[in-house]
């Protein structure tokens, strides 16, 4: 009997370690909807930019670089480099070049992004 109830503890530790790991790795990263997008060119290349909004605001630029990299995961697109413009509301994607959170850019294939924080805040254009 002793055995069976040191296996439930075991078993139960394994339950909880694996809810607290997997809700420390998930913390922070944002989910970024997708308002548009336009490829462009760099180095001969097919890339792409993607304009987003998270609801996840005052994003670190570890965080940012986490949720950027969730969405390349989801993507599944063979893009040279991506480009994300991130905004914290739909109506500010505008398919300007601005944005109001940050500029998450891929440099070079396979290195870490590079994070830009936006220095101004958006108005939308009524």
């Amino acid at each position: 009997m002793k055995s069976v109830t040191k296996a439930i503890r075991i078993v139960c530790l394994i339950v909880a370690a694996w809810f607290f790991i997997r809700g420390v790795v998930d913390m922070g990263i944002a989910d970024f909807h997708i308002v548009s997008s336009d490829e462009y060119i760099r180095d001969g290349q097919k890339c792409i930019l993607y304009r987003v909004y998270s609801d996840k605001e005052n994003m670190t630029e570890k965080e940012l670089i986490a949720s950027f990299d969730k969405l390349m995961r989801q993507q599944h697109d063979e893009y040279y480099l991506h480009d994300v413009l991130v905004y914290s509301r739909p109506e500010y994607a505008d398919g300007s070049e601005s944005f109001d959170v940050a500029n998450v850019e891929e440099m070079k294939k396979g290195e870490t992004p590079v994070v830009e924080f936006s220095t101004y805040t958006l108005t939308p254009v009524k």
